[in-house]
């Protein structure tokens, strides 16, 4: 009779689908980061649209719904989402960005505020995924985040990252090539977000507009 049960209830066993998780991240670029390390089986939606700024957002009750039923929420924090600060609470798993130890946020300098009528980004730029490093430390942090709650794929995830970082490498060197002819032209922007990918790659930006009244805001000497 045993050997009857065992052999009705394997294939059940066998066809079980494999475990996922639901990973929720607030804005485009935290998504695609996230996207090159979650397991084949989970599911990984973004709240904001890629045309959507997260500075005036208001949220609908489909977007709470999706905070507060996600395995893992990652966010950048209240300094870039601050309509997501109350709904974050909600849920027993979250990986704030602006928290992950060791990350290297540029601090703003004074002229940054001139840019930001109507909103605060706070003292340290949140644009990190324009710079390789703190991409690498939050794909690291992801990573672990997601191993913790998913110790089963562990070697899959351990080895998307390891994608993840080579890909990286070679990224820093295409761009580094593709900029040398032009690393020392001078150019403006409508937008100070650009700080870590400048920095990284020893661009000359001069300075930048706001789109409400196009005049020089701030220059650099």
């Amino acid at each position: 009779m045993f050997r009857k049960i065992v052999a009705v209830a394997l294939p059940l066993l066998v066809s079980l689908p494999a475990m996922s998780m639901n990973v929720l991240t607030s804005i485009k670029p935290i998504q695609l980061i996230a996207n090159e390390l979650v397991a084949e089986n989970d599911s990984l939606d973004v709240l904001l649209a890629s045309n959507t700024s997260p500075h005036d957002y208001a949220l609908k009750p489909s977007d709470v719904r999706k905070a507060r039923s996600a395995d893992l929420v990652i966010w950048y924090g209240r300094d870039l989402e601050p309509f997501l600060e109350s709904v974050v609470t909600d849920n027993e798993h979250v990986l704030t960005i602006s928290e992950i130890s060791g990350l290297q946020l540029r601090a703003f300098d004074e002229s940054h505020a001139h840019d930001h009528h109507g909103h605060d980004h706070g003292t340290h730029d949140p644009h990190f995924w324009l710079g390789t490093e703190p991409s690498r430390t939050v794909a690291r942090a992801i990573t672990d985040q997601l191993i913790e709650l998913d110790k089963d794929n562990e070697a899959q995830y351990k080895a998307k990252l390891e994608v993840f970082e080579a890909n990286l490498d070679k990224t820093i060197v295409d761009i580094r090539e593709q900029l040398a002819p032009v690393q020392q032209e001078g150019y403006y922007v409508f937008h100070d977000a650009y700080g870590y990918f400048e920095a990284e790659f020893g661009l000359s930006q001069l300075g930048f507009f706001t789109v409400s009244q196009i005049v020089v805001l701030a220059r650099k000497h």
